[in-house]
């Protein structure tokens, strides 16, 4: 069966086409709005995203990218702690479009065959968190967990509904970024899942009639296969946290600076190149535990959420809960 992860990112809600930090709202706050009529109303964090799941209650199907999608609120999905709130939704979505074989993966029996408009749905849980307020901090960034299965998930086309439901019915806009740089690289930046660095050194040219153009040529290096020791490690990890810190900061690696690093690393069941100088739109995947999977492939809801729980605190002590 494939294995089961979550992918993280932190969100945040902001009046629409409004690109100051002044007109995002605070999440445990009530938000108003004008509605078609001109009515002056009021919601909640909460509502808003009820009020999603209830437009997408019955299934919309996409022609254009061959996608069905549904959204169901789950009211036993609700948890609380000190630190925050948390709500739950169960996710259908699926691909048709083309026609398919379905064979039995041992014996190759042929058991259907698949019509273009025939759909394969598959179940998904999503998770919204909402920080509690406290006398540090006005929270206006919460955090959404979306579970995967295999290469399959669900964070594009919710983000995509959500995003369109949320600007037409309360003409605000929502945003998706990761939690932290420095936790996308804890988390997904590891001795055992790093394939290859790809290093990149601009070479300026001296002339002053050059200083003109955008630059003078570069020197890429790329070293795969790699095997550290500890110490060395931890020495490429504390120079990649100074790197991702700023646009204007160094790679250092083996006494040469370089102004570019991008890196090959396995996230879930997939490998991808991070260019770690633009980690603010990628989010943290992560696998869990086998446990979770039930003999169908799907997530135990009730295993899923306490494992959820036990990790969100994790992610909140990385986390920077209000954009100023």
């Amino acid at each position: 069966m494939n294995h089961l992860s979550i992918t993280v990112c932190s969100f945040h809600l902001r009046k629409f086409n409004s690109k100051t930090n002044k007109d995002i709202y605070d999440l445990n706050k009530n938000i108003s709005y004008i509605n078609d009529n001109e009515d002056h109303l009021i919601t909640t964090v909460k509502e808003m995203f009820m009020a999603f799941s209830s437009s997408y209650s019955e299934s919309k199907k996409d022609d254009d990218k061959k996608k069905t999608f549904s959204c169901t609120y789950l009211p036993f999905g609700e948890f609380s702690t000190e630190k925050y709130n948390g709500f739950s939704f169960e996710i259908q979505s699926g691909y048709y479009g083309s026609s398919s074989t379905i064979l039995d993966a041992d014996t190759r029996e042929k058991k259907y065959e698949m019509k273009p408009n025939d759909v394969a749905e598959k179940k998904f849980y999503l998770y919204v968190i909402i920080p509690k307020d406290n006398r540090q901090v006005i929270v206006n960034k919460g955090i959404l967990i979306f579970q995967n299965i295999g290469i399959f998930g669900v964070k594009t086309i919710t983000y995509e509904n959500l995003f369109r439901f949320l600007s037409e019915t309360y003409n605000i806009s929502i945003s998706c970024a990761t939690i932290s740089p420095e936790l996308f690289v804890k988390k997904i930046v590891t001795k055992n899942n790093i394939k290859k660095m790809i290093m990149v050194k601009n070479h300026k040219s001296t002339n002053d009639t050059d200083l003109y153009y955008n630059g003078f040529g570069s020197e890429t290096r790329i070293i795969s296969k790699l095997c550290f020791s500890d110490t060395i490690w931890d020495k490429i990890v504390s120079a990649i946290n100074i790197f991702i810190k700023g646009k204007a900061n160094l790679f250092e690696f083996q006494n040469i600076e370089y102004d570019k690093l991008k890196l090959l690393v396995k996230i879930g069941e997939k490998d991808r190149t991070i260019d770690l100088h633009n980690l603010d739109k990628l989010s943290i995947i992560e696998e869990i535990p086998d446990y979770i999977q039930d003999e169908k492939g799907y997530a135990d809801f009730i295993q899923l959420t306490e494992y959820i729980k036990s990790t969100v605190d994790d992610y909140l002590q990385e986390m920077v809960f209000r954009i100023q």
